[in-house]
């Protein structure tokens, strides 16, 4: 080998080749490097809580309501402990795994083709229907698990107990808590349900509640995906508009689940808690009379606190019975309610022309303005002549020579209309508007918003034609187009008894409240009230309305029978009203009823039907309040 040659070949610098590779290398390393840094320490949340949602699950557990008392803590609305057989299926995946294994080999030896979904639910339903049959052979029973509903159960609501075996007896209950293991997959579950001691007492205003998902606004974890045990919402009454006060604070539980979905591991846990109590305005004493005494009627009573504008008493038949909505309504319970007209609540949403007891409202307009003197005196002689249409006295003799306190007392018919064509019918529109008898009352609860106080301008919108001399007779009288519920003319007369023109109805008993009804001082002369006042009383110790008299009790009083037109009935069917207060010295109860002619075989009169009723709540109203005299409240 000669002196300048080299034992191997030898390069001073690198081909493009290469550098165009260690470059190319140098950019997929730095791409991957810049990668796993973004997702490391950017991204790092976003795969946490992807993580999170895959690998964590949030239980909501609803809260018990609150319960719901009259004004004096008497219990109308509680909860009952519901006892039911549930299976908690995260308990049972071992057993779920072996049966399942032990099928797949069955079908294997017999060289069956293996549907492992299909095997998978036939695994489930036997493991869960062997421990069912434990659970039949204690209480005697023959319940069977139903496929589908496991099959939803599961892939739904693993997490959440399954209902096997729904609202055990006490018995039954006793048997399976004195027979079941501590720890036992199959186990008693206590939920909470509406319970009504009175059951059909107040239905309507008391109201019901329905399963209802709960709300999960303030429990964390709202970005895992969530479990909920019904909860319970209100439908109706005063469980609907109160419900946010009666709902309880809901639970919660968050734990880990593997990726089957089974529980096995629990991070957070909160307890739920009740709701908070309800004190309404009703007595559960005077509600429970009033219902009894209108019996099978079709109608509504209402008693209000002529000072605060309480409801006392608001009642309406037909009814029904709460506790039929526990646990829940079946179909033909709420068939047979619609079927008897019985959803209708008739003391806030019935539509009735006043019939008699508006002559009230037309004497204060009539005094108010000049057009009625106490001292007038009418000769009746049991009918009336207006224009070529006759009217009759509900006297068909004629009462004879009588005065203001007389014809109220009476309800003499002629009396009312001669001095009401003589003031014209805008002044009776005006005088029922201004006490809001064409406004709803605001009260909590639903009401019917088209009350009507009719006047020459309606009529003519309504294409009925001008108005007439025997529109403003039928006005007066209470009959006509005129409509208002049995609410509006309980607050009328609270109203009267405290010399003003608004009442503000409420259900809600509060005693530190001061009460704002709104409106004016009704402006009468206080010989001219003193007159008024004197011809009700006059209507309970002499008059249309002395059935509704009770001894020792000063009741100021105004009955009728008013008339109205059903479609399909080819005569005029009757309404029977009364409204009143007690006592007069010092008003404290204020009382309007009305009630439903229902066939012609019905002998319908305001003091003979509707009376009756109105006696019995003030009846008892003065045996509470000579008690509550008796103890010095």
């Amino acid at each position: 080998m000669k002196a300048d040659e080299k034992p191997f070949e030898s390069h001073r610098s690198f081909t493009p080749r290469i550098r165009f590779f260690y470059l190319l290398s140098g950019v997929a390393f730095a791409t991957l490097f810049f990668g796993l840094a973004w997702r490391q320490l950017i991204q790092a949340s976003i795969y946490e809580e992807k993580e999170q949602q895959q690998s964590m699950r949030r239980l909501i557990t609803p809260g018990t309501r609150g319960n719901i008392y009259d004004r004096k803590g008497i219990l109308l609305v509680g909860n009952r402990p519901r006892f039911c057989v549930v299976a908690y299926l995260e308990e049972l995946r071992k057993e779920f795994a072996e049966r399942y294994i032990q099928l797949v080999r069955e079908q294997r030896e017999k060289n069956e083709r293996v549907d492992r979904d299909d095997i998978k639910r036939v695994a489930r339903a036997a493991v869960l229907q062997k421990y069912l049959d434990k659970i039949n052979a204690l209480l005697q029973k023959n319940v069977q698990i139903d496929p589908k509903k496991l099959e939803r159960h599961f892939y739904q609501h693993m997490l959440l107990p399954m209902t096997l075996i729904e609202d055990l007896t006490p018995q039954e209950y006793a048997i399976l808590t004195e027979q079941l293991p501590v720890r036992y997959p199959i186990q008693v579950y206590v939920d909470s349900v509406r319970v009504y001691p009175y059951d059909s007492l107040a239905a309507h205003t008391l109201g019901y509640v329905v399963s209802s998902s709960e709300t999960a606004d303030s429990v964390p974890g709202e970005n895992l995906t969530t479990f909920s045990i019904k909860g319970k919402s209100g439908k109706m009454g005063l469980e609907a508009r109160f419900d946010s006060h009666l709902q309880g604070l809901s639970g919660y539980e968050v734990c880990l689940v593997d990726p089957s979905g089974y529980k096995y591991e629990q991070l957070l846990k909160k307890h739920p808690e009740q709701g908070k109590d309800f004190y309404c305005s009703l007595d559960a004493d005077l509600q429970e009379v009033a219902e009894m005494a209108l019996g099978d009627n079709r109608g509504a009573a209402v008693a209000l606190d002529v000072r605060t504008g309480e409801v006392l008493v608001l009642a309406s038949k037909p009814d029904f019975d709460l506790n039929d909505f526990t646990p829940y309504l079946p179909q033909a319970t709420y068939d047979a309610i619609t079927e008897r007209g019985a959803w209708v609540n008739r003391a806030t949403q019935g539509l009735y022309p006043p019939g008699s007891p508006f002559k009230v409202i037309a004497s204060i307009a009539m005094l108010r303005n000049g057009y009625l003197d106490p001292h007038d005196v009418h000769n009746c002689v049991g009918s009336i002549m207006v224009g070529n249409r006759q009217f009759h006295c509900n006297n068909l003799w004629g009462h004879g020579q009588l005065d203001f306190r007389h014809a109220i007392s009476l309800s003499c018919n002629p009396f009312f209309i001669e001095h009401a064509l003589k003031c014209g019918h805008e002044m009776l529109a005006d005088e029922a508007r201004r006490f809001g008898l064409n406004q709803v009352t605001h009260i909590e609860l639903p009401e019917t918003p088209s009350s009507l106080i009719p006047d020459k301008q309606w009529k003519k919108r309504r294409d009925l034609g001008s108005w007439t001399g025997g529109d403003t007779a039928n006005m007066v009288q209470g009959q006509g187009f005129t409509r208002v519920t049995p609410l509006q003319m309980a607050c009328f007369v609270a109203s009267l008894a405290r010399g003003e023109t608004r009442t503000q109805p409420t259900l809600v008993h509060d005693t530190h409240k001061q009460p704002k009804h709104g409106g004016e001082a009704i402006g009468l002369r206080p010989e001219h009230m003193k007159a008024l006042l004197e011809g009700m009383e006059m209507a309970s110790t002499e008059g249309t309305a002395k059935s509704v008299s009770v001894q020792g009790f000063r009741i100021a009083a105004k009955t009728g029978t008013a008339q109205i037109r059903v479609a399909g009935v080819k005569r005029f069917l009757h309404i029977a009203w009364f409204i009143g207060f007690a006592p007069i010295e010092d008003p404290q109860i204020a009382v309007a009823v009305a009630i439903e002619e229902r066939d012609d075989r019905d002998l319908f009169y305001g003091g003979t039907t509707a009376g009756p009723v109105a006696r019995a709540i003030f009846k008892e109203f003065a045996r509470l309040l000579q008690r509550q005299m008796q103890n010095g409240l």
